[in-house]
């Protein structure tokens, strides 16, 4: 009898758990193609961290996308910002503040970049997750 009122208890609580959690938040990261750079974005507060993981003379960024209706009423990926990590293999993490709304798709694009202006990128990862 307390086995099944226990059982009850915790399904209860389970419940409450998964109803009180944010279903469409979701945290996701990206990682270039031979892993020498990364991305993660945290969907609580909207951080996105860049990380430069091989001391190979690249930098790395990053370009996070919100899915947004867009002119036509069609969704569009539009760019919220980007974030370069040139400070080198033994530095820390680039870390950004940004703004996206809550619920929205997010698409993550990392690779490397010999300086923030790069205009041509190599080794690009990608992924999408949700604000």
């Amino acid at each position: 009898m307390f086995r099944r009122i226990a059982v009850l208890i915790g399904a209860v609580f389970a419940v409450l758990a998964i109803s009180m959690t944010p279903a469409q938040a979701a945290d996701g990261g990206a990682k270039t193609t031979n892993g020498a750079g990364s991305v993660w974005f945290e969907s609580y507060g909207e951080h996105v961290t860049v990380n430069d993981w091989r001391a190979d003379g690249h930098g790395v960024k990053a370009w996070i996308y919100e899915l947004r209706r867009g002119p036509g009423g069609q969704d569009k990926y539009f760019l919220v910002d980007s974030v370069y990590n040139g400070k080198g293999y033994h530095a820390g993490p680039k870390t950004a503040n940004l703004s996206i709304t809550d619920g929205h798709s997010v698409k993550l694009r990392v690779c490397l970049v010999d300086g923030s202006s790069d205009k041509s990128p190599s080794k690009c990862g990608t992924s999408y997750t949700t604000a």
